[in-house]
């Protein structure tokens, strides 16, 4: 399975952590002298737990838990220059990054760095341009959750705007389509209406007529019958288009 495929999968995507988190602790394993059996087993201990505080804040952000996080991380950096004290570090800016709105994981972020340097720079003296750099590189590491975060948010306002667009859309369908109803019903009722008066009205003529003269009702027949067909065309003459037509794409009538 490609990668991409298996991270937006979130069943899957769920295991992602723990599995690199027992990758990390058999690394940090590796790394540690055999005389150091004790501390390695608190180290162990405080990694198990930044990793139950990690998928705790994934599950649900909380500033506490990623404020905790970064203590777990300044303590494991303490502890250990392996690999578990960097994974916990990566985990607290990428949790303030992404989970947490910067005016709260900002100084979130800001103590945790400072506090992980300064252990570090204390526990092995580096060189000052080395401490600078990877200052500069956690600094890189939070803004680019940020951009993530701001990334999703944007994508997540275009879906909200195209979904409102959508019902527009048939929002105004369905009210031509209503409009359009209503004025084929005003036009057959003003046809049917005129066409009857004016058929009544030729009805009425031929019974006066063949009271007066009972042998010559043909002509007022004749033309009563052609009212009649006359008022049924004009009718269906406005419906019969829509009849004949094929149905039209409703995003062609938008």
């Amino acid at each position: 399975m490609r990668l991409p495929a298996f991270l937006s999968d979130q069943s899957k995507r769920r295991w992602l952590l723990p599995a690199v988190s027992v990758l990390v602790g058999i690394l940090e394993v590796r790394s540690w002298h055999p005389m150091q059996q004790e501390q390695l087993g608190v180290t162990l201990g405080l990694w198990v737990v930044t990793v139950g505080v990690w998928m705790a804040g994934s599950i649900r952000p909380h500033w506490a838990l990623t404020l905790g996080l970064g203590a777990c991380s300044v303590a494991l950096s303490a502890l250990s220059q392996g690999p578990t004290a960097v994974f916990a570090m990566f985990g607290t800016l990428i949790q303030t990054g992404i989970r947490l709105p910067p005016r709260r994981g900002l100084p979130i972020a800001a103590a945790a760095v400072l506090g992980f340097e300064t252990v570090h720079l204390l526990r092995t003296h580096i060189d000052p341009l080395d401490a600078a750099l990877s200052l500069l590189g956690w600094c890189a590491l939070y803004a680019a959750g940020v951009a993530y975060q701001q990334l999703r948010e944007e994508q997540a306002r275009t879906q909200a705007t195209l979904e409102q667009l959508r019902l527009s859309r048939a929002a105004q369908l369905e009210s031509a389509k209503v409009e359009e109803r209503a004025r084929l019903a005003r036009e057959i009722h003003d046809v049917l209406a005129h066409t009857l008066s004016a058929l009544a009205v030729q009805l009425e003529s031929g019974r006066m007529l063949l009271e007066q003269h009972p042998g010559d009702p043909a002509g007022l027949l004749r033309l009563a019958l052609y009212e009649a067909a006359a008022g049924r065309a004009a009718g269906t003459a406005p419906v019969s288009p829509l009849a004949r037509s094929r149905p039209i794409a409703s995003s062609k009538l938008v």
